[in-house]
């Protein structure tokens, strides 16, 4: 399987792209088909742009909170979310 051995799973979408949300649950099950211990983080980029049509860090905050996923929005001028993404990735990998 192609998921075997890996501790996360990493779920990007566009914020400016309603089609892209859309298919996160498609994502999530595909992942879940493979492992059920695999934890999942959701990246939604462009926050900045988002609200332009009308969806929102919200909408994607509840849709990890369905799925028992980190979320994480970015934008093309801030980097410390990628920052805090290596950390929460380092802080939550098993120790072996």
């Amino acid at each position: 399987p192609l998921l075997q051995g890996s501790h996360f799973v990493v779920i990007v979408f566009s914020l400016m792209k309603r089609m892209s949300f859309n298919r996160v649950d498609e994502y999530v099950q595909k992942v879940r088909e493979q492992s059920q211990t695999c934890k999942l983080i959701l990246i939604g980029t462009n926050s900045d742009l988002a609200k332009m049509i009308g969806l929102t860090s919200d909408d994607a905050k509840e849709k990890a909170r369905e799925h028992n996923m980190k979320y994480f929005a970015t934008t093309k001028d801030d980097t410390s979310t990628i920052d805090k993404i290596h950390e929460y990735i380092i802080l939550q990998t098993p120790k072996v």
